[in-house]
């Protein structure tokens, strides 16, 4: 059964996921996750038309408990 997935964002480019780790698994709160997408847009809350990266993730999970 899929995981559910999920989006996050960045604005800091120090956090950014490198456009390799599209089907990796990456961790994030203790959750690990499996990179489906990366994509970049202008931050829609920055002043100076900054870009921000989004990716989608799929949340890996066990009998509900988080690998």
């Amino acid at each position: 059964m899929p995981g559910k997935q999920v989006t996050f964002v960045s604005t800091d480019e120090a956090a950014w996921l490198d456009p390799d780790a599209v089907g990796r698994v990456v961790c994030r709160n203790g959750i690990a996750y499996r990179v489906l997408g990366i994509y970049f847009t202008r931050d829609p809350d920055s002043q100076e038309d900054r870009l921000c990266q989004w990716w989608i993730g799929e949340e890996l999970r066990w009998c509900g408990v988080p690998r």
